[in-house]
C-alpha cells in the first residue's frame, strides 16, 4: 500500500520557529500551518506527484517545498 501522507516540519514563514506540515498525495497538496501571516493554514498544490521533500533551498531561513520526481 502506498502511502498517501506525510507529515512535514519546517519554519515556513522565516520566523526561526519551526511549524507542522502535511503532504497528501491525493492531489499532491502541502498544507503549512502557521505559514500565513496571520497564522493560519496555507495549502500549496503540484501538478507532479512524487516524494515531498522541504529545505531552505535559497539560505533565507524560510522552509520551503518541492515534489522529487523519480527518474527525473
Amino acid at each position: 500500500m502506498a502511502r498517501t501522507t506525510a507529515t512535514l516540519a519546517g519554519d515556513w514563514n522565516g520566523t526561526g520557529t519551526t511549524q507542522v506540515g502535511v503532504y497528501r498525495a491525493a492531489g499532491s497538496v502541502f498544507h503549512f500551518r502557521g505559514a500565513a501571516p496571520d497564522g493560519s493554514t496555507t495549502s500549496v498544490s503540484y501538478g507532479d506527484s512524487g516524494f515531498p521533500v522541504t529545505g531552505d533551498w535559497s539560505g533565507t531561513g524560510r522552509t520551503t517545498q518541492g515534489i522529487a520526481v523519480p527518474g527525473r
